[in-house]
């Protein structure tokens, strides 16, 4: 079964942390962030890791793109991801 999980907060409270240990703990399974402040791979460099089970897709102000994006993603998501 498919989760889907929406954090939000102040800044600075490692909710990308969370989200990008959720990828280091499921290796086994695609994990997608939608990142609005390219938090992602600040995160990722920090801890010094390589998540090749983890897209992250870039939030736009040009909401076409964004869903275009999402589509693309969401097409390669299986259910048990």
């Amino acid at each position: 079964m498919r989760e889907k999980v929406l954090l939000s907060g102040e800044p600075n409270t490692s909710k990308t942390l969370s989200l990008v240990s959720l990828a280091v703990l499921y290796p086994d399974r695609k994990v997608v962030i939608l990142d609005p402040d390219d938090g992602v791979s600040k995160v990722i460099a920090e801890l010094g890791v390589e998540l090749p089970n983890l897209t992250v897709i870039p939030v736009t102000s040009n909401w076409e793109q964004l869903i275009n994006n999402y589509c693309l993603i969401k097409a390669v998501i299986t259910e048990n991801d």
